[in-house]
């Protein structure tokens, strides 16, 4: 039967929903209404078996009964509720990723949550599966090591257990959704601050987008510790290596950051189109990969704001939580600044040839003194440490004509320049 506050919450008044945007009166207690006919219904969606990398452009969906019903927020923090999306919601969030509404994610995006790589040497990792979600995948993997290093104790990476590298996760997510949730509300000049959790019915099984609407749930959470306790009770759905985790997160993300209007409020307006969160061949773009790290989806990744031709570029604001480098730096396309260079903890994202990885020290580097770098990338299958001896006070061999240079040396060197590197015995990645 109809809960009380399911039936009183039909006869209000839209409700405000995220980014600004109203529930209707229709998508309220959706859930409940889906419970009680999902017996008589059919048309579960699953994602096609065997779909090759090359022809990964297409999603194909298969109908078997019956059709679950929305998840339960039984697990999730008293006085917590979830809601439908709504179909104007889902638009949104299709035009913000794609450009388009109803647009169809990729099969590398559909299959992919934040599972472990399972690598006794590496407790920490992340698995990617297939490429494209790099750029949110390496953006989590590097606030999660922040949560390890700056536990209290520290948490060495090489040697968490699963109770602690699970502790961190929450943490890494939680804490990228409430950084989006506080730049809404900052942005706004509002005092109340309010993050959204998106979670998908059938453990984590993405609708059509069509459907999306109606059969995905929203929670909205107030507070970071209620929102910690919602993300630490539906982490198991997230994490499902089968699931659409890491696009329920996306979608959390940018509904946190105040829907597409406050995404795009930080992303450069060229004028030409809008800006996407998705660039090409469904890969991250470096604004997708700014909001899960910092909260904001700026395009840029130099320190402030610059003008040009009366146009406004968008950089970093403050100290980011985990830095970033780039191989396109070294080629002296892209300027990152300091902001991103020398972040709060020393964890950087490194952007090298289309894909986004991770390299951390334990402490932070000595700035003449040898320090260690440990490397990690989520796609490559790593199952062996990498570990690297930066020394800035010993300078890198000459180069030879034609000598071939692993792209991570030339990515480490833009922030330690000239410095000598050394694999330690490893086969360098060239």
């Amino acid at each position: 039967p109809e809960s009380p506050a399911a039936a009183a919450a039909a006869a209000q008044p839209p409700e405000p929903g995220p980014g600004g945007g109203s529930w209707g009166r229709s998508e309220l207690g959706a859930a409940d209404e889906r419970s009680r006919r999902a017996a008589a219904l059919s048309g579960t969606l699953l994602v096609e078996e065997d779909l090759e990398a090359e022809s990964d452009l297409a999603v194909g969906y298969v109908s078997v009964a019956p059709r679950p019903q929305a998840l339960s927020s039984g697990a999730l923090p008293p006085g917590v509720h979830l809601r439908e999306l709504g179909t104007s919601t889902a638009a949104g969030l299709s035009e913000l990723f794609h450009g388009r509404p109803n647009a169809e994610w990729m099969a590398s995006w559909v299959r992919q949550g934040f599972s472990w790589c399972e690598v006794p040497q590496l407790p920490f990792g992340l698995r990617q599966h297939r490429g494209g979600t790099c750029g949110v995948i390496a953006a989590v993997q590097a606030l999660l090591l922040k949560e390890l290093l700056a536990a209290s104790p520290p948490v060495d990476p090489l040697a968490a257990s699963h109770a602690q590298r699970e502790r961190a996760l929450v943490k890494a997510l939680a804490g990228a959704l409430w950084r989006c949730a506080e730049a809404a509300a900052e942005a706004k000049g509002a005092r109340r601050v309010c993050a959204y959790l998106v979670l998908f019915p059938n453990r984590m099984a993405l609708p059509t987008p069509r459907e999306l609407g109606r059969e995905a749930s929203v929670a909205e959470l107030e507070g970071y510790a209620q929102l910690e306790q919602a993300v630490a009770a539906k982490l198991g759905e997230l994490q499902r290596a089968d699931g659409a985790g890491v696009i329920a997160f996306a979608y959390s993300a940018a509904l946190s950051a105040g829907g597409a209007e406050g995404v795009r409020a930080h992303m450069d307006a060229t004028g030409l189109c809008s800006s996407t969160l998705l660039g090409a061949h469904g890969y991250c773009t470096q604004e997708l990969v700014n909001l899960v790290a910092t909260g904001k989806a700026t395009s840029n990744v130099f320190d402030g704001d610059k003008e040009l031709d009366e146009m406004v570029m968008r950089g970093m604001g403050r100290q980011a939580p985990v830095g970033l480098l780039s191989l396109f730096e070294r080629y002296g396309h892209v300027v990152v600044g300091e902001r991103l260079k020398s972040p709060e903890c020393s964890v950087w994202i490194t952007f090298m040839e289309s894909h986004y990885t991770v390299v951390f020290a334990r402490e932070q580097p000595p700035a003449h003194a040898p320090f260690d770098l440990w490397y990690y990338d989520m796609l490559a299958h790593q199952d062996y440490v990498i570990r690297l001896t930066v020394d800035p006070g010993r300078p890198a061999p000459a180069r030879v004509e034609g000598e071939l240079v692993p792209p991570l040396d030339d990515t480490l060197h833009t922030k330690w320049a000239g410095a000598h590197i050394d694999w330690n015995g490893v086969e360098k990645l060239l």
